[in-house]
Formats: C-alpha cells, sequence, structure tokens
C-alpha cells in the first residue's frame, strides 16, 4: 500500500544510479499511472528503463525519490544542460498526492543546482496540463517568451510557436526560475 501516513524514514532523497535501478519497478509504475491519468498531456515522449538509468551530466546530483519507508512514491529526474538545470520528469503515485511530495522533491533539486552553482532551472510541461502548470508557477516559475523561448527552442531542435514549443506535434509551455548563488555575491 502506498498511501498512509508519514513515518520517520519517510523523505526525499538524492537518487544515484544504484538507488534508481534498485527502485526502476516503483518508477515505471509510477511513470505508468501519470501516462494512464494524463496521456500526452504528461509527456508525448514514453520513458522506459534505458530513459531513468541513461547517464547525463550531473544528473545524479539533481534527482531525487520521494520515499515512505523503504518505498518510492515519487521522482523527479533531472540534468545539467550548459549553466541551467533541466527537469526532465517528476510523477508522484496517485495514492500518495496531497503530501506536498511533488514541492519538496522540487525544492530538493532546486538546492542541489544552488550547490552546484547552476544559474537557472528550467522545465517543459505540456500546455494541456493545467494542474502542473499551476503548481510550477505557485513554486515561482515563469514562462520563456520573446527571444528567450527562441532560443531554447533552437537550442533544443524544437519549433517555436508564439509562447509555446511544438514537440512532436505537441504544445509545450517552457518554465524557468533562476537559482539564487550566494557564492556570486561579493
Amino acid at each position: 500500500m502506498v498511501g498512509g501516513t508519514e513515518g520517520p524514514a519517510d523523505g526525499v532523497r538524492r537518487l544515484d544510479r544504484d538507488l534508481l535501478g534498485a527502485h526502476l519497478a516503483e518508477v515505471l509504475g509510477i511513470e505508468a499511472a501519470a501516462l494512464h491519468e494524463l496521456g500526452d498531456a504528461y509527456s508525448h515522449e514514453r520513458w522506459g528503463a534505458d530513459h531513468f538509468l541513461a547517464e547525463r551530466p550531473a544528473k545524479w546530483a539533481l534527482s531525487f525519490g520521494a520515499f515512505r519507508g523503504d518505498r518510492l512514491v515519487g521522482f523527479l529526474i533531472a540534468s545539467r544542460h550548459g549553466d541551467d538545470a533541466h527537469l526532465h520528469r517528476l510523477a508522484v503515485h496517485p495514492e500518495a498526492r496531497g503530501a506536498a511530495w511533488a514541492r519538496r522533491l522540487v525544492a530538493a533539486a532546486e538546492g542541489a543546482a544552488r550547490a552546484h552553482r547552476l544559474s537557472r532551472f528550467t522545465l517543459s510541461v505540456a500546455s494541456a496540463n493545467a494542474r502542473a502548470l499551476r503548481l510550477y508557477r505557485a513554486l515561482g516559475y515563469r514562462p520563456l517568451e520573446g527571444d528567450a523561448i527562441r532560443s531554447y527552442a533552437r537550442e533544443r531542435g524544437v519549433a517555436p510557436a508564439g509562447a509555446e514549443v511544438l514537440a512532436a506535434g505537441r504544445r509545450y509551455r517552457i518554465l524557468y526560475k533562476a537559482i539564487p548563488n550566494d557564492a556570486a555575491a561579493p
């Protein structure tokens, strides 16, 4: 059972390749639940085990899992892209929602990005995913627009479409949040 109250071993932990591999069945189950619930509003990309275990710059420093005891109930997969951290995947098991796991996962990833002196966090959200857009805006994320969205689209090989980008024929908003770097202060 995923539901229940939090216990003393509950919390957010950094995912490394071994920990993610040990919980891969749970990750794939949460991914499948998100796709079943949201379809393309979750993502047009279908990730399997190879995607989750793929090496990316700083991935294991920027990715986190939400745990109830020893059971993984949510995950955030991110990596470094230049001076930015980029969130690739975020999902929480439907039975574990309401405990602010998504907020805690994002906060942990932002803290890791700050520790690695990255300048901002970026992510893409399907324009049809109103719940995710509300969450990220509440967490201080803002949409890229104008030259910034065109530059992002060019770098990532997707088509700009006004304030959105098109990937595989689907519309996405690209959101960002500046990561304050205390080390930059004089």
